[in-house]
């Protein structure tokens, strides 16, 4: 598994669920305009760490731990659009079929709990 870890220069370090999302796009669009297939590996490690951070809900934890638990349920709204939209482009160029079942309960999530209000992603 990949993680991005935030060093913070005061505090404990942190794992942000929208950085995670920002390492999948990135990694995505460099194979996408590159066709460089060479981070594919990394790419689904990035993926397989997202894991960590579901809730059986359906929801996501927002921010983790060095040590993978759960620092903050919830910090801001975008994290969850974020990391649904990084996850439906990793699809778009993997054709992985754990990714779509993963971007289909996070959408199915995010109907269920109205999360159009919020005008995310």
């Amino acid at each position: 598994m990949l993680f991005v870890v935030e060093k913070r220069k005061q505090g404990t370090d942190e794992i942000k669920l929208g950085a995670q999302a920002m390492l999948i796009l990135a990694l995505c669009k460099y194979q996408e305009v590159t066709k460089d297939a060479s981070f594919l590996r990394r790419l689904m490690e990035a993926f397989n760490a997202v894991v960590f951070f579901r809730q059986k809900s359906g929801r996501y934890n927002h921010v983790l731990n060095t040590d993978l638990t759960v620092k903050d349920e919830f910090r801001i709204i975008y994290y969850e659009g974020e990391i649904t939209f990084a996850l439906a482009r990793l699809y778009e160029l993997t054709q992985d079929k754990q990714v779509l079942k993963m971007v289909k309960q996070s959408l199915d999530f995010m109907v269920d709990n109205d999360y159009g209000k919020y005008h995310d992603h």
